[in-house]
Parts: C-alpha cells; sequence; structure tokens
C-alpha cells in the first residue's frame, strides 16, 4: 500500500519532470498502471521465495530464476508481435515475478507445510526487530532498482522516448545472461553465512574467493555471449530497427560485467554482516547511476545511459565492498587486483580484441548469422578454456568430477588450498 500511495503522490509530478505532454503521458499511463497494480498485488508474496532461499533449495530457486526470465522474453516477443507496444514490456516486466511468487507458495507447501499454517499475529517488538534487522537490504534494494528499472525514464527525460523500446529490446539478451551468470554464486549465500556463524575464517576466505571467480568467470562468458550474438539475437527477435548498434551492445556488455562483480563483493559483504553499510552504498551506488546515465546520455545518446553503472559501481559498490571485506580479514585490495582481477582481465581483454577483429569479417560473409553465430560458440568455448585456472579448483558435482578430471580440466582441492586466498602478506 505504501508503493501504491507513493505511485500516485508521483502521478502529478513525473510527468512535467520528464517533459511529458498530454499525449505522450496518456500513452505510457495505460503500461505504467499494469506494472504497479502488478507490483502491488504481488510484493507480499515475495516472502515465499525469501523462505525458499533460506531453506536452500537451490534446484527450485536456481529454475525458477530461469524460468522467470525466459518467461519475460517470451512475453516480451508475443506481446510486441501482437501489436501491443509499451503494455508488451510492461507485462513482461510485471507479471513474470507475479508467477514465480505463486510458485514458490506452492513449493513451500510442498516442501514444509508447517511453514503457510498457524501464522501467530505480528507483535510491534518482532516487526520492529524486522525492520530495523531489514532495513540495509530493503535501502539497498532500492539501489538496484534505480540502476536496473531507470534507464528508459532516464532516456524519456532526454527527449528520445521513441528509443526506449530500442534501448530495451537491445538490453534483454544482457539482462538475460546476467541474471543467468549471479544464479550459481548467489545460491552459496545461505551456506556462506553459515560458514561464517560457525567462526571458521580460512574457509571463509576460500569460499569468499570462489564466489568472485565464479562471478567473474560467467560474467566474462555472459559478456562475450551477448557481444556476438546479440545482434543476431535481436533481429531474429524483433527485426533489425530494434538492434540499437554496435556502441550500445558494448556499452551494455561492459556494464554487465561491472554489474556482476559488484553484486559479488557487496553481496558477499552484506551477508558477513554489513548489511547496512552495504545498503547505504547501494543507495548511493543507484542515485550516481541516474546522475551519470542524464549527464552521460546527453553526451553520448543510449550508450552513454548504458555505461552509467560502471563510473557509479567505480565510485561506490566495487571500493566498498572490497574495503569491507579488507575489514573482515577475507581479502585485501592486492590480492583482489593482483589475484584476481588482473588473470582474468587480460585473458578477457585480449580475446575481445581477437573478437572485434574477427567481427569486422562478417561485412565480406555471405551468411552473417551464420558466422556470428560460429564466432559466439568459439569464443566462448575458447573464453572457458583459457579461464580454466580461475575456476579449475571449484568441486563440481559428483556426476561431473570424473569427466572433468580426465579431461583435465579440473582438480581436487588439496587440504592446503586455503593458502592461496591470503590476503594480508
Amino acid at each position: 500500500m505504501l508503493l501504491a500511495a507513493v505511485v500516485l503522490a508521483a502521478w502529478t509530478i513525473v510527468p512535467s519532470a520528464l517533459a511529458l505532454g498530454k499525449a505522450d503521458f496518456e500513452v505510457v499511463a495505460g503500461p505504467l498502471l499494469v506494472v504497479v497494480a502488478a507490483m502491488v498485488a504481488t510484493y507480499p508474496a515475495k516472502i515465499f521465495h525469501a523462505a525458499l532461499v533460506g531453506l536452500q533449495d537451490v534446484r527450485f530457486t536456481g529454475c525458477l530464476a530461469v524460468c522467470q526470465t525466459a518467461l519475460s522474453v517470451g512475453l516480451t516477443v508475443w506481446l510486441l508481435a501482437a501489436g501491443y507496444g509499451l503494455y508488451a514490456i510492461a507485462a513482461a516486466a510485471a507479471l513474470p515475478p507475479g508467477a514465480a511468487a505463486v510458485a514458490s507458495l506452492f513449493r513451500l507447501r510442498v516442501i514444509k507445510p508447517a511453514a503457510v499454517r498457524g501464522w501467530p499475529a505480528p507483535d510491534i517488538a518482532s516487526i520492529r526487530a524486522m525492520v530495523v534487522d531489514g532495513a540495509g537490504a530493503w535501502i539497498g534494494g532500492v539501489g538496484w532498482t534505480m540502476v536496473a528499472a531507470t534507464s528508459g525514464i532516464v532516456i524519456t527525460s532526454l527527449g528520445h522516448p521513441e528509443t526506449v523500446v530500442v534501448y530495451a529490446c537491445t538490453a534483454k539478451l544482457s539482462q538475460l545472461l546476467f541474471h543467468l551468470s549471479r544464479v550459481l554464486p548467489d545460491s552459496a549465500l545461505v551456506g556462506l553465512a553459515q560458514i561464517d556463524g560457525g567462526g571458521h575464517t580460512d574457509r571463509l576466505r576460500l569460499v569468499v574467493t570462489r564466489m568472485l571467480r565464479v562471478h567473474l568467470v560467467l560474467s566474462g562468458a555472459a559478456a562475450i555471449a551477448a557481444l556476438c550474438f546479440n545482434p543476431l539475437f535481436v533481429r531474429l527477435w524483433v527485426g533489425s530497427a530494434y538492434f540499437g548498434g554496435s556502441a550500445l551492445n558494448v556499452a551494455l556488455v561492459g556494464a554487465l560485467v561491472s554489474i556482476s562483480l559488484a553484486h559479488g563483493l557487496v553481496s558477499c559483504a552484506a551477508v558477513l554482516g554489513y548489511r547496512r553499510q552495504v545498503g547505504l552504498v547501494t543507495l548511493a551506488y543507484g542515485i550516481l547511476t541516474v546522475t551519470f546515465a542524464v549527464v552521460l546520455g546527453r553526451v553520448f545518446g543510449v550508450a552513454g545511459v548504458a555505461i552509467a553503472p560502471i563510473f557509479s559501481g567505480a565510485m561506490t559498490t566495487l571500493p566498498a565492498g572490497a574495503l569491507l571485506l579488507r575489514r573482515l580479514s577475507i581479502l585485501s585490495l592486492r590480492w583482489l587486483m593482483r589475484d584476481l582481477w588482473w588473470p582474468w582481465a587480460w585473458r578477457f581483454a585480449a580475446l575481445l580484441i581477437v573478437i572485434g577483429v574477427a567481427g569486422t569479417a562478417s561485412d565480406w560473409t555471405t551468411s552473417e548469422y551464420v558466422f556470428r553465430a560460429l564466432l559466439g560458440l568459439v569464443a566462448v568455448t575458447v573464453y572457458m578454456l583459457s579461464m580454466r585456472s580461475l575456476w579449475r579448483d571449484l568441486p563440481p558435482g559428483s556426476k561431473l568430477s570424473d569427466v572433468l578430471s580426465r579431461l583435465k580440466l579440473t582438480r581436487s582441492a588439496m587440504p592446503g588450498s586455503v593458502g592461496e586466498a591470503k590476503t594480508w602478506g
């Protein structure tokens, strides 16, 4: 209800702030109401998904995240093809979270029936404790929402509302791959909290470093896939008219990697006890992202809006996350740059150069689609093999261990492997 009140109060302010005429506002009013109504109706049900995360129902929550993103893409394709315009974007943003909340409720009833029965009446003391403890996460959520959901508003405020759909369609694959790349490391956050509660500092350090490596490796693979496949994806999906160009695509790829690493650092710091600090830093991240988006958007157009998270993250979440983990003696800035960032960055940059050079050859091929598809497959394969030193120590599932070992793509973690993560020397 508070969300609905805020939206209704802003209803008279936003049109003038965005310089929207009456006709323009009538175009966006309906889709905006769809999004707000869906959020108000389904937001309380998110508690069921949070309960599943706490119960470490990793397989279900991971599959649910993939299905939610796929549903968003499918709704966008279907409704845009049917001619629903902005309502297609609104429905794709509003309906999948609601469907995920309902699915989480049914799942929780199956695995923990007692959790959805006999709820006691809330009391002031428990509500106050939850508000105080959850304030940091809530504030951080506001910051992440400002980063993820304000691009269209900024582009409209810059006087180019016609490019909002182009931006959304061009960014869809990057957003999809970003969410897919974070499912695996995020599933370990509950386990990280349990290790922290046990007081096993060396084990804690090892898990954090592995999680950060997974964030980097998977976000890099997602970035390369988006760089190679996105022009083909958008053209086959909604048509070449909705692809925003190579500059916007590269900007979105850079933002994908930056946001992923920032998310990895601050999420680990939040789980390890710095929820309020991370919440404030993330809120500042969101405010700076909007500010940079406006400034850079005026200079570089929609590509400037896309790269805004890179600049704001470099000033807020990236250094703050590293410093908070350093305070916990988990990692040092020297280790972060020398042993984590640099071994990944030079391989990633070299491969990007090769992709850029090879991509120019597509102008002389008889089938650009085939060329880009092959380029993407080869690039992702080469990338994963070149990053083997960063992920080969990760413990795979039992069914994969023997296969990967025979291919020499992994090795068992030795008891002394914690030493590789020493962060204070």
